[in-house]
């Protein structure tokens, strides 16, 4: 263990001194919007594999996914990265470095704005919630009605409690597959908190971590 610490330490500390010094010589700029290019051909893949699918058309650019939201059919967009909340992670990065180069010098900006935004959309990644509540940030300041601030507030507070449900429970309908997520997370493995007739509502694993945490917490108060 203290080995592989050292290994790891050293290779962090490597990573630090490379680009720093990189950096030091070349202009960052120019990794930023290798970033912002990366970023966009991502979002392109996932946009035409998404059209694709709908047009009948298997690609590996989206994964079929029974899921409580979707736009036509239940597919997730993933370009060529492993999940679609990985995609969605590169998307915002993406569009963080995107938005803080310079409007002037950036061609095509509302193109690549929108190709970047509607690819983070198709990923239905819960990441997005997070994403929309940081743009109403953004544009709050600049808000100078008292109205329109109250439901701005107003709407943050429902999509974090949004945010904060659909990490914490997971509602599947009983007429859908869903061999995907029994691979990911099992289905034996979690409990069934509320069921009707067409719907289940499961506790998420992050539920039983936060309880697990609570536990911890509560019986070593000082260490926990």
């Amino acid at each position: 263990n203290s080995l592989s610490g050292l290994i790891i330490s050293i290779y962090l500390f490597l990573i630090y001194f490379i680009y720093r010094n990189i950096f030091a010589y070349v202009d960052i700029e120019f990794y930023l919007k290798g970033i912002v290019f990366l970023s966009i051909i991502s979002g392109s893949m996932a946009i035409i594999g998404w059209f694709l699918y709908h047009f009948g058309i298997n690609n590996i650019f989206v994964l079929e996914m029974s899921y409580p939201f979707s736009i036509g059919k239940s597919v997730r967009a993933v370009a060529l990265l492993g999940t679609p909340s990985l995609l969605a992670l590169t998307l915002m990065i993406g569009l963080i470095v995107f938005l803080g180069l310079k409007r002037k010098k950036t061609n095509y900006f509302y193109l690549k704005f929108i190709i970047l935004n509607f690819a983070l959309l198709l990923t239905f990644s819960k990441s997005v919630v997070l994403y929309l509540i940081c743009i109403i940030l953004i544009f709050y300041k600049k808000i100078k009605s008292l109205q329109l601030k109250y439901l701005c507030i107003l709407f943050i507070v429902l999509l974090v409690f949004f945010h904060s449900f659909f990490i914490s429970f997971l509602p599947l309908n009983k007429n859908k597959d869903y061999e995907w997520l029994k691979s990911i997370t099992p289905l034996e493995h979690t409990e069934v908190v509320y069921e009707n007739k067409n719907l289940l509502l499961y506790a998420t694993k992050y539920t039983f971590l936060k309880i697990k945490s609570i536990a911890i917490i509560k019986d070593n108060y000082l260490l926990g």
